[in-house]
């Protein structure tokens, strides 16, 4: 009963996960992140195991940084998109 019960919240993970895919991102790496998915010796073999079954192409990857690495990379990104639109809305007046 235990590993029904693990073995679905598995399957409630990979749902989750597919279920905020952005299809403008063509990455095929995913990092885990959390307890769970990064520690758990039950529950992560059977997410990847199910997460195989629906993206087969998706491989899985160590974290190349922290969480705030990956918010500052974004800010930045935001930051700079931000200058290049105010940059080519001032080359237009």
């Amino acid at each position: 009963m235990a590993n029904d019960i693990l073995s679905c919240a598995a399957k409630e993970l990979v749902a989750l996960a597919v279920s905020v895919q952005n299809p403008a991102i063509t990455a095929k790496e995913l990092v885990l992140a959390g307890g769970v998915l990064e520690k758990d010796p039950v529950v992560r073999p059977l997410f990847e195991e199910e997460l195989k079954k629906v993206l087969p192409e998706l491989r899985i990857i160590k974290a190349r940084g922290t969480a705030l690495d990956g918010a500052c990379l974004l800010a930045i990104t935001k930051f700079r998109l931000n200058q290049d639109s105010s940059l080519s809305m001032h080359k237009n007046s």
